[in-house]
C-alpha cells in the first residue's frame, strides 16, 4: 500500500510544483483538479509519516497548504486557470512546493 501511497503523494507535488503553463494544458489539470489532487497527498501523508518514508517536517508543510486551499472558498476567482497563471497565492504555493520536493529528492 506505501507505493501507492507514496506515488499518489508524488504526483499531487510534482503537478503543484510545476509551473502554470504546464499545469494548465489544455484538457489537464485546472485549479480544482490541483486542489483535489494536494487533497489526495494530504490524506495519505499521515501514513506515509507515520511509516516514517515522508519527514515530520514534510507532513507539517503539506498539512499548512492543504489547510490554507482548503480554507479558499469555491466561488472565489482563486479556482480558475486564469488565477493559476497570474494569481501570487498559487504562485507562493508552487514556491513552497518546490522546497517540499527538495527536501524529498532522496525519494526520486
Amino acid at each position: 500500500m506505501e507505493s501507492v501511497a507514496l506515488q499518489v503523494f508524488m504526483d499531487a507535488i510534482n503537478a503543484m510544483a510545476s509551473p502554470a503553463s504546464a499545469q494548465i494544458q489544455h484538457g489537464q489539470v485546472s485549479a480544482d483538479e490541483l486542489a483535489l489532487d494536494w487533497e489526495n497527498a494530504w490524506r495519505v501523508s499521515d501514513g506515509l509519516r507515520e511509516e516514517q518514508v515522508i519527514s515530520s517536517e514534510v507532513y507539517e508543510a503539506v498539512a499548512q497548504i492543504y489547510a490554507e486551499l482548503a480554507a479558499i472558498k469555491p466561488s472565489d476567482s482563486f479556482w480558475s486557470d486564469e488565477a493559476l497563471r497570474h494569481e501570487s497565492r498559487w504562485a507562493d504555493f508552487r514556491l513552497r512546493v518546490q522546497a517540499i520536493l527538495t527536501q524529498l529528492a532522496p525519494l526520486k
